[in-house]
């Protein structure tokens, strides 16, 4: 029997006593699950599932009211040191016996319960923090490495262990003012200011400053720069004096307008909090914003400017300005150290590189706040390496710029390019199957034309599979001629929905089949269909990618429950984007392929990896090979945080209603695919021997993944229905939601909806009126009444 190991052998403990429980990453304090302390939970199967991904996560414990614990928090750091506080308090008041840890800095957790349960409180006193709602702290035996590597475990003290004695009641000398014993308490000790009341408090007259600003422009680029160094925002560790910090940066060192700060904040740095403010939702709207105008008008230690002093130097300070230039460099997620690239030259003035620059729409106007919108910031459209090339050519040439799109097509076309060349040392191949979702007319087809454009400069035609499909035979033919093929359909919904209603064809109706097929064969065998003793096809590593479009009627409109749970939903990525941009006739439509980039890919294209050390020479010849990328520990640790987060999006019972756990089901493989492909373009063939895939590469990767299924799920959730019943009713409902303000006639919606009869037009209009979905009213028009339907939102 295998033992249990020592962190989940502790949670599931605590968790039996009721405190709710959640892994942080190996040795740190960063939660592992992507909605941080909201995830905790005392499930022993989901604790189990969490410790087995990685055995080493920390234990993290909820504090409030869902654990019935309240932690006063002793900390050392630095200059404070809480036990001098601590001390000054117990001169005057007592502390009752109660459990207690001690942590790797030399600090204690004081673990108390109450019936009033006190609000948290950083910086109650100079190195005390109170913990309540919303907070979390790390339990014993979790660990924590020193800068140095040495690991220093947390531990309970001697006889004040969970099993030694029960909770004490939490002592008023720890509660702040508005608490139950502030008159008492104000005997012991007063409580310092914390960062959020001091931020609070009148601005007194500005510290003069002799600093002349630099552009608006280089201020920004600075700013950005500065912004990538700042640590992300955990929620339930100090996750909104982290936002304050990064915003007082960002007004007051880099002295950039509100509007502006809140533009980066937005698209360079919430998308890295644990969890990220949700700006759909109005009260986490508030409070990020909150943050900004609270920054802007606080007093500051530090005279306006001071990051753009530190950062800005004279042309002759060439060697200073190098190290500090390296220095920032070594920090920034978006520019790992990568192969040098020929740069590829745009096809259109003014463009700027989106690796070193930010991007205009994030600063010049307010990033949308709709759930369902692409919240991707420009590192992430844009990545580093030959993807990130084609994406700002694709971008550069539209009339209608759709980022979103430019990436699904950017990785699909390098996943087939980088076909059977290389691979993770996990077997993970560069195979998609990627549909770009959008409304007709919203610009979904440059990119899908652009690559084809691309495909014949770089005299690869051949990678391209047929526009129309007849059969899975057809496909096996295809594929025994040509091992990587490259699929671009358009219209791919009408493709799915003709093959699913294809009774009286049986091959149309064994495609989709085929095709999941593939997608597990590409790092192993295919063995076709056996007609004759010499007339069945093995296929060596298949290697197919698959780009579609579509609108989201068209894909969601004959799909059903069954199909999302088959699997071949979950093998599919989808890009589903809401925006429907203008056209931009001021920008050059040169549409000619950039001479660097179809270089680029020629040279990718005619590069074969050579087979390993002592591979026998029939072997050689006969079989593929690949170049092996080794994932690094750290972003082999952002794909298992990602793993346990996909986990429990699975386990989700909303999401579970209409099988879209199906969906994050093979979300973790997804991403270390698209990391793949991420890895192999942001290197050369000549470099890509010593090649990995690093953090950056994980982390794009997982967020692409995390966002575009979000986005879907959305859409699934709203469009498709357990029924033909309530297919039909949400049908009904969004003629009616198309008609507000106005509304719709009885005679209207009966012109409207002639494939049903009365009584199941009356049936569902009941429903959906009982529901609350709909208003049904009476009006009068030219002296005669006549029903009236409205949306009820």
């Amino acid at each position: 029997m295998t033992p249990t190991p020592p962190l989940l052998r502790a949670a599931l403990e605590y968790a039996a006593r009721g405190w709710h429980i959640f892994p942080c990453r190996k040795h740190e304090k960063v939660p592992a699950t992507y909605n941080g302390v909201k995830a905790a939970t005392t499930d022993p199967a989901q604790i189990t599932k969490w410790w087995r991904t990685n055995p080493n996560y920390n234990i993290a414990i909820a504090c409030g009211d869902a654990s019935g614990i309240y932690i006063v928090d002793v900390d050392c750091h630095g200059k404070i040191d809480g036990r001098d506080t601590l001390k000054q308090i117990l001169s005057t008041a007592e502390i009752p016996r109660t459990i207690t840890a001690l942590t790797p800095n030399n600090g204690l957790h004081y673990y108390f319960s109450t019936d009033t349960p006190p609000k948290s409180k950083n910086n109650y006193a100079p190195g005390i923090d109170i913990r309540s709602n919303g907070f979390y702290v790390l339990a014993p035996p979790s660990l924590i490495a020193r800068p140095d590597g040495t690991l220093i475990p947390y531990t309970w003290s001697p006889h004040l262990a969970p099993d030694t004695l029960p909770l004490a009641n939490f002592p008023d000398c720890f509660r702040p003012p508005s608490g139950v014993g502030a008159a008492k308490r104000s005997q012991h000790y007063t409580p310092a200011a914390s960062v959020s009341e001091r931020s609070e408090q009148t601005p007194s007259s500005p510290i003069a400053s002799s600093y002349t600003p630099p552009p608006a422009s280089d201020a920004l680029a600075i700013a950005t720069r500065y912004l990538a160094t700042v640590a992300p925002a955990v929620q339930g560790n100090g996750g909104h004096s982290a936002l304050l910090w990064a915003a007082r940066a960002l007004v007051i060192g880099c002295t950039l307008p509100p509007a502006q700060a809140e533009a980066l904040l937005l698209s360079d740095y919430n998308p890295r909090c644990i969890p990220p403010w949700d700006m759909s939702d109005p009260r986490d709207a508030r409070d990020f914003r909150r943050k900004i105008s609270v920054a802007h008008r606080t007093p500051s230690e530090k005279p306006p400017g001071w990051i753009l002093t530190e950062h800005t130097h004279s042309a002759g300070d060439t060697a200073r300005l190098l190290a500090i230039g390296g220095a920032i460099a070594a920090n920034l997620l978006r520019q790992a150290p990568a192969p040098q690239r020929p740069i590829v030259p745009l096809p259109v003035s003014g463009v700027q590189s989106p690796v070193s620059t930010p991007s205009t729409q994030s600063t010049q106007s307010t990033p949308s706040t709709d759930a369902t919108a692409p919240l991707l910031p420009d590192y992430i459209l844009t990545p580093p390496g030959l993807i990130g090339d084609i994406c700002t050519w694709l971008n550069a040439t539209a009339l209608k710029r759709q980022p979103l799109f430019a990436l699904a097509a950017a990785l699909t076309f390098c996943g087939a390019l980088f076909g059977r060349k290389v691979r993770d040392e996990w077997n993970n191949r560069t195979n998609l199957y990627t549909i770009s979702i959008g409304e007709s007319s919203s610009g979904k087809d440059h990119a899908r034309r652009r690559i084809v454009a691309l495909c014949e400069a770089a005299h690869i035609e051949n990678i391209l599979g047929g526009e129309d499909v007849t059969s899975d035979a057809a496909l096996e033919k295809r594929f025994s001629e040509r091992p990587v093929t490259l699929f671009l359909w358009d219209e791919v919904g009408h493709l799915f929905a003709s093959i699913k209603q294809a009774a009286q064809n049986p091959h149309l109706s064994k495609i989709i089949p085929f095709l999941m097929k593939l997608y597990s064969c590409a790092g192993s065998m295919y063995i076709g269909k056996q007609y004759t003793a010499a007339d069945r096809r093995t296929l060596k590593q298949p290697h197919c990618c698959l780009y579609g479009t579509t609108t989201p009627d068209r894909m969601t409109g004959g799909m059903t429950v069954d199909e999302i749970r088959d699997g071949w939903i979950g093998r599919i990525l989808p890009f589903y984007s809401q925006e429907n941009p203008s056209k931009d006739y001021t920008a050059a439509r040169n549409l000619d392929v950039p001479a660097s980039l179809a270089a680029a890919v020629a040279a990718w294209a005619a590069h074969t990896p050579p087979p390993p050390e002592g591979t026998g020479d029939v072997n050689a010849v006969t079989n593929p090979h690949q170049h092996q990328l080794i994932t690094t520990p750290e972003a082999q640790q952002i794909f298992l945080d990602f793993e346990t987060f996909s986990e429990t999006k699975m386990q989700d019972h909303l999401i579970k209603s209409k099988g879209i756990d199906r969906i994050w089901g093979k979300a973790g493989e997804n991403a270390r695919k698209v990391a793949l492909i991420l890895a192999t373009g942001d290197a050369l063939p000549d470099t890509i021997a010593t090649q990995t895939i690093a953090p950056i590469h994980a982390t794009i990767a997982t967020k692409i993944i995390r966002q575009i299924n979000e986005t879907f799920s959305e859409l699934i959730f709203s469009s498709v229905s357990e029924s033909y019943i309530e297919k039909d009713k949400n049908y009904l409902l969004k003629l009616i939601k198309q008609s507000m303000p106005h509304g719709l006639t009885r005679s209207q919606l009966t012109n409207r909806t002639r494939r049903f009869n009365q009584r199941q037009r009356n049936e569902y209009l009941a429903d959906l009126s009982e529901a609350g979905e709909i208003i049904i009213t009476t009006i009068t028009t030219n002296s005669k009444p006549e029903q009236k339907i409205f949306h009820n939102p």
